[in-house]
């Protein structure tokens, strides 16, 4: 997940960089640009706050499954059950994350629950406009 994070943030970077040097190049591009260029800083914020809470919630398993062994197994299986809890509370926060700053997820995350959880039975056409 490392990895591929990574190589998503570096492209998104690269991309930006392009997009930026477009706009002093080009002024009579430069208002698309620049749109596509704070979109693409904006979708770079997003990857690494993902990134920040997917270490944040995942990286104590992890630590604690390698040091473990050179601990004599001492750490208590209610630990790690806890551990891999908040492992899992990562893909809860994705959702969070992802609807606070794109207004059409959150209209689609909405909709989706409102729909499918609560039970409303209202037809619901899903548009991102």
């Amino acid at each position: 997940m490392s990895s591929l994070y990574m190589s998503i943030f570096s492209v998104v970077k690269k991309h930006a960089k392009v997009l930026s040097e477009k706009v002093s190049v080009a002024p009579t591009v430069g208002v698309n640009c620049q749109t596509s260029s704070q979109r693409e800083r904006k979708a770079a914020k997003t990857l690494a706050i993902v990134m920040g809470v997917f270490y944040l919630c995942w990286l104590p398993f992890f630590t604690a499954t390698a040091i473990d062994p050179f601990l004599n197994f001492v750490t208590p299986g209610d630990v790690f059950d806890a551990l891999v809890w908040f492992g899992y509370f990562n893909s809860t926060c994705n959702p969070l994350i992802y609807g606070f700053f794109y207004p059409r997820f959150q209209k689609a995350f909405k909709i989706l629950i409102s729909t499918y959880i609560c039970g409303f039975s209202e037809s619901h056409t899903l548009t991102f406009e």
